[in-house]
C-alpha cells in the first residue's frame, strides 16, 4: 500500500516526506548526543561526589574520631571537605547533607569526648578526696595506736590500720 501511495506522489510530496523525515531524523540524533553528554557529566560529577564521601569516611572521620579518643581537636569542625562543584542542583544538595552529617558527627563525638574527660575527672577527684580522707584516717589510728596499752585493743588498731592501708592503696589505683 506504500509503494501504491508514493506511486500516486508528487515529487513535491515526496520531498517533503523526505525532509520531514530527515529533520526528524536530526532532532532524534541531538537528543540522543544531548542525553549521552547529559549522562557522562552525570556520571562524572556522581563520580566525584562517591570518592570526596569515600574520602571523608574511610580516612578523615576515623581520623578524626581516634584524635577525639586521643583527647585532641577533632581538626574538622571547622573544616568541611572540597565537594565538587557540579550543575546539577540535587548532587550538590547530596554533598551539603553529606556535609552536614559530617558535622553532626563530629559535634557528637566532641560532646562524648568532653563528657568522657568530665567524667574521668570525677572519678580522679573522688578517688583523690577518698585519699586524703583516708590519709587523715592512718594518722588518726597511728596515734591512737601510740597512746594504746590494752593488747586487744591495740590488735584491733592494728587490723584498721590495715584495712586502710588497702583503701589508701586501692584510692591510689583508681587516682591512676
Amino acid at each position: 500500500m506504500l509503494f501504491r501511495s508514493l506511486s500516486t506522489m508528487t515529487h513535491a510530496q515526496i520531498a517533503e516526506m523526505i525532509l520531514l523525515g530527515g529533520g526528524g531524523l536530526v532532532v532524534i540524533i541531538g537528543a540522543v548526543v544531548l542525553m549521552g553528554t547529559f549522562t557522562r557529566q552525570l556520571s562524572h560529577d556522581l563520580a566525584d561526589l562517591a570518592g570526596t564521601a569515600r574520602r571523608l569516611a574511610d580516612e578523615q572521620l576515623p581520623q578524626a574520631m581516634q584524635r577525639l579518643r586521643d583527647g585532641q581537636e577533632a581538626g574538622l569542625t571547622a573544616e568541611t571537605p572540597a565537594w565538587p562543584r557540579t550543575r546539577s542542583v540535587e548532587i550538590d544538595q547530596a554533598a551539603a547533607a553529606i556535609g552536614r552529617l559530617q558535622r553532626t558527627t563530629i559535634s557528637a563525638a566532641s560532646g562524648e569526648s568532653g563528657l568522657r574527660t568530665g567524667l574521668r575527672q570525677v572519678f580522679v577527684s573522688l578517688a583523690r578526696r577518698n585519699q586524703s580522707l583516708l590519709q587523715r584516717q592512718l594518722r588518726l589510728i597511728d596515734s591512737l595506736e601510740q597512746k594504746a596499752s590494752d593488747p586487744a585493743a591495740l590488735a584491733d588498731l592494728f587490723s584498721l590500720d590495715h584495712l586502710t592501708t588497702r583503701m589508701r592503696r586501692h584510692a591510689e589505683s583508681l587516682a591512676i
